[in-house]
């Protein structure tokens, strides 16, 4: 009807519409044939219309078709002309719906690491999206995904994630289907009673909102569970019920599975007859699953084939497009050598030209070299003193922090040696219940001390990595946290630190003891700007290729005059006993050599904010 109106009024996208909704009922009655005929006149009419929404759409109707057919190859395909579409169009809820798709495919086919991409991506558009239905059913996808993979309790992790979901949106068909689920992870991990509860709580569900099948279904598994029990009369009488109510369904699958239930059942009981009638109904039903099951095989291993093939050209392209660069820096390194060549012939011949004043100038030259070689020394010296102040600054901390602690733990063993002896001699339960109750606090606070010192050597250690290093993949988070630990003994109780950190793990290649130093030099100038008491403010956050860190403080502030000058070399407003006026100075230079940038931001009255930048990774750097 709706056709014949679009006709009579000559409107194509109303009869465009009506041929892609008619595709997809044919699609859901299982005529796939009649489906894709459909489809492929929607695609004409939305072409001839330049309407290219509609035709990634009717796209996406198309790979569904294809699905059903088991024709995995050409449904992909088809997902991925609407993704393409999707993509550039920045039509993300499209896009994740097909994503999902795209992961159910290579489910089915038995490739769960690659369907995991595919969820987990559509994952992050939802969740941006908002979407918390949608969230649910990926959690639920990936929960299947990791059962496939025989990871059982990640499978139970991701699926109670699903069930929450669920139960927040009052979608029961979706939790009994996590129930059932959770019931055959748990019978796989052979705990019996988890299943029983779970398929029991699925049944509930399923009964009240009338979901027949998926009732038989489920009954089906309670029977195995009940099987793999040795319960098997009870066993035989579920599947009974089973049987009783399978006949309405042209469901091979559902069919199938009840005869394999009841032939295992009655071959363990030894009704033999019974066993081999069970075992020919199941060989019915399974003649055209087993023709699927080979063109499934097929099918997998060429996409498979195609799957790897787009690997190898990526990794072709990566190493096409490494040679390019290596070539470029060659071609440039060819050049520079060339005009310094040039360059140190000119200065040949005009020396040469210039011989009468060269002696002058020579000893001229190294009278300023001389200079040069003691204005070095002495810098490198001072950077040395800067450095072993930082140290004897962080073994100050260490010792004082470890000291706390391990008063802790001496104090509690003498306590306890003595109230353990009380004990002892104590007859009256009253008494010896108030000494057990001492003795467990002193327990506390040994295992406290304990605790407080294991942290502490972990942040030394992690701090104090070698400088020869090589440039290598860490956390920023831990570096900073390990820092703030060893400095905890500066901060007194009006200093408190702010940490704002967009993830537990922000990773970046680095060279990590000349980071932590610069951590280090910038965290001890907030504390000693704020005095006795302020809020010292760290931030972490990824953007695109860099992670930006910012160390902010509520102190004294810097003048604008400071400002410009901090960075150079010697310069610090402290006193003579109070630094060397290097600490800033070396943080640029380590910053710099990463390749990043650091600048800061503040006034005479509202503290003081370092922001630095450093790239996830640059290659150019290793080595």
């Amino acid at each position: 009807y709706h056709i014949d109106l679009a006709n009579q009024k000559d409107i194509k996208r109303e009869k465009a519409k009506a041929f892609k909704l008619r595709g997809v009922v044919f699609s859901l009655k299982g005529d796939s044939e009649n489906s894709l005929k459909e489809l492929e006149k929607a695609i004409e009419l939305y072409s001839e219309m330049n309407d290219s929404l509609g035709v990634a759409h009717t796209n996406n109707n198309i790979a569904v078709a294809l699905y059903y057919q088991l024709e995995y190859q050409k449904a992909l395909e088809y997902y991925s002309k609407s993704i393409a579409f999707y993509k550039s169009n920045n039509k993300e809820e499209y896009l994740a719906s097909s994503l999902v798709n795209v992961g159910s495919i290579y489910l089915d086919i038995n490739s769960t690491d690659i369907a995991l991409k595919y969820f987990n991506e559509s994952l992050r558009l939802y969740e941006k999206l908002g979407k918390k239905d949608k969230v649910g059913t990926l959690w639920e996808n990936i929960a299947i995904s990791y059962f496939d993979n025989g990871n059982f309790y990640k499978a139970i992790e991701y699926s109670q994630k699903a069930i929450e979901v669920f139960h927040e949106l009052n979608q029961p068909y979706y939790i009994s289907k996590c129930y059932t689920f959770n019931a055959r992870v748990y019978k796989e991990l052979n705990q019996i009673d988890s299943a029983l509860y779970y398929v029991e709580k699925g049944l509930t569900f399923q009964k009240e909102f009338g979901a027949d099948v998926l009732v038989l279904q489920n009954k089906i598994l309670l029977a195995e569970i009940l099987l793999s029990n040795n319960d098997i009369d009870e066993a035989i009488r579920v599947g009974g019920e089973v049987l009783n109510g399978v006949d309405k369904y042209s469901n091979y699958s559902l069919k199938r599975g009840i005869y394999s239930l009841l032939y295992k059942c009655y071959k363990k009981k030894d009704s033999h007859p019974l066993a081999l009638d069970m075992l020919e109904k199941y060989n019915t039903y399974s003649d055209s699953l087993r023709l699927d099951q080979n063109k499934i095989a097929v099918i997998k291993k060429s996409i498979q084939e195609k799957y790897e093939a787009k690997l190898f050209d990526a990794r072709l392209e990566s190493e096409l497009s490494q040679g390019k660069m290596k070539l470029s820096q060659q071609v440039k390194y060819y050049i520079i050598s060339f005009l310094g060549s040039v360059f140190l012939l000119c200065i040949f011949f005009f020396y040469k030209a210039k011989r009468i004043g060269f002696e002058k100038d020579q000893k001229i030259l190294s009278n300023k070299i001389s200079n040069l070689k003691q204005l070095l020394n002495t810098q490198s010296k001072l950077i040395e003193a800067d450095k072993m102040a930082l140290l004897g600054q962080l073994t100050s901390g260490v010792a004082h922090e470890i000291n706390n602690p391990t008063n802790f733990i001496a104090t509690g063993v003498i306590g306890l040696k003595k109230t353990l002896g009380e004990y002892v001699k104590k007859s009256n339960n009253d008494a010896k219940n108030d000494l057990l109750k001492e003795m467990k606090e002193m327990i506390d606070a040994i295992e406290e001390g304990a605790q407080r010192t294991n942290k502490i050597v972990k942040s030394l250690r992690q701090f104090s990595r070698s400088d020869n290093e090589k440039y290598s993949e860490v956390n920023v988070v831990t570096g900073i946290e390990s820092t703030l630990t060893l400095l905890a003994y500066k901060l007194g109780a009006g200093i408190f630190v702010e940490r704002e950190f967009e993830n537990k793990e922000i990773l970046v290649f680095c060279y990590p003891g000349k980071i932590n130093q610069v951590f280090m030099n910038i965290l001890l100038n907030a504390i000693q700007a704020v005095g006795k008491s302020g809020i010292i403010r760290v931030t972490v956050k990824e953007k695109l290729e860099n992670i930006l860190i910012s160390i902010s403080d509520t102190g004294i502030g810097i003048p604008e005059l400071d400002k410009q000058k901090i960075f150079e070399p010697f310069y610090t407003t402290k006193g003579i006993q109070e630094g060397t006026g290097l600490g800033l100075s070396i943080t640029n230079e380590i910053v710099k050599n990463h390749n990043g940038s650091i600048e800061v931001v503040g006034n005479e009255t509202k503290g003081a904010k370092f922001i630095i930048t450093l790239p996830k990774r640059d290659d150019s750097l290793i080595d």
